[in-house]
């Protein structure tokens, strides 16, 4: 949970930024996976913000803390790959993934151990799903 936070807020905050639907994605993933009792989303939302404020404060700083809580993420390839997912889903929640979205989440990639080529293979493969014309969260056209 604490890299998942971290990376998370890494990369809805990349942009210099938090939008009101990055928040909602994440809370949407945290109330989804509190039913499956994995932890307490409060508690996920307290680390969320405690490493936004870190990196608002200071990001070079901020960054470092975040880089560390990824690197006691398990060597594990599921969780990284869920891991990259999340961030990929915090930076595309609005169907306008940026260049900055894009660095973080292959910086969180490249953290894990993949490779840069796989993590963009990965943002490709989300990209064309996407229909810019709809809420990703609803599914109903945009205003």
């Amino acid at each position: 949970m604490e890299a998942a936070m971290a990376a998370s807020a890494l990369v809805a905050w990349s942009d210099g930024t938090i939008a009101p639907r990055e928040l909602s994605i994440k809370d949407f993933c945290l109330e989804n996976l509190s039913k499956l009792n994995i932890f307490e989303p409060h508690e996920a939302s307290d680390i969320f913000l405690r490493y936004v404020r870190s990196l608002q404060d200071n990001p070079t700083s901020g960054k470092a803390e975040v880089l560390e809580a990824i690197d006691k993420l398990p060597d594990n390839k599921r969780d990284s790959d869920l891991l990259i997912s999340i961030c990929i889903g915090v930076g595309n929640c609005d169907c306008d993934l940026s260049q900055e979205e894009v660095d973080a989440i292959v910086e969180v990639g490249q953290q894990l151990g993949a490779s840069t080529g796989d993590i963009l293979a990965k943002l490709e493969q989300v990209k064309p799903k996407l229909d810019a014309t709809l809420d990703p969260l609803t599914g109903l056209p945009r205003d």
